[in-house]
């Protein structure tokens, strides 16, 4: 087995979606849409027919989730339900940008980034999970079959929860601290049975603000 990592007096290790993280999934993102009811089953077996592009951690490989990063394309998904439910919740609470952020729904080469993870999970999950996303992108868009052109993405939307502050008139703040990420060196995803190798995060990834 590869190697593990220690993060915050806790091992974590990093798995492919498959089927026996089916139920861990869908209450992991059962809140997904701040509680509103949607189609969680057909998102779930979205993430987990994409294969090696995604990652789930895990305390240990029989345990739930306790985190998720994966991506979709909303086009390959637009005339499904959960797809359907998102976008109109994402129109819903985004009016103020709902022309533009329809035409990245509604455009070629958009992935909405499906990023979840319990409350008390540590920050240093992010930059792995992260890098590993985009180097199973980069390696799937540039395999040989029809399937590759769904990973061929121009953006990557992410629908996250904000915390307005009610003293600025309620306008949301965002600040940043300003310290680097944490290194990603070292984190090994442990490979789906019957795929290739092992996989490790070569350094940590630099997102930009």
């Amino acid at each position: 087995m590869a190697p593990k990592r220690k993060l915050e007096a806790n091992e974590f290790q990093f798995f492919g979606p498959e089927e026996k993280d089916f139920l861990g999934l869908k209450t992991l993102l059962s809140s997904y849409l701040n509680g509103e009811q949607y189609d969680s089953t057909g998102l779930v077996d979205a993430i987990i027919s994409e294969g090696d592009v995604g990652s789930v951690v895990k305390t240990d490989e029989d345990d739930d989730p306790i985190a998720v990063m994966a991506v979709l394309n909303t086009i390959q998904y637009k005339d499904v339900a959960f797809m359907q439910q998102l976008r109109q919740f994402m129109l819903g609470n985004a009016s103020a940008y709902s022309q533009q952020l329809a035409q990245s729904l509604d455009g070629p080469g958009t992935g909405l980034l499906i990023n979840e993870r319990l409350l008390n999970s540590p920050p240093s999950l992010a930059p792995p999970l992260l890098q590993f996303l985009l180097n199973e992108i980069k390696s799937r868009a540039a395999q040989d079959d029809e399937d590759a052109k769904n990973f061929q993405y121009q953006r990557l939307l992410l629908m996250t929860r904000i915390f307005v502050d009610s003293s600025v008139g309620g306008v949301p703040v965002l600040r940043s601290s300003g310290a680097p990420a944490p290194s990603a060196a070292g984190v090994t995803k442990h490979a789906k049975p019957g795929s290739s190798a092992s996989r490790s995060v070569p350094q940590t990834a630099q997102v930009s603000q």
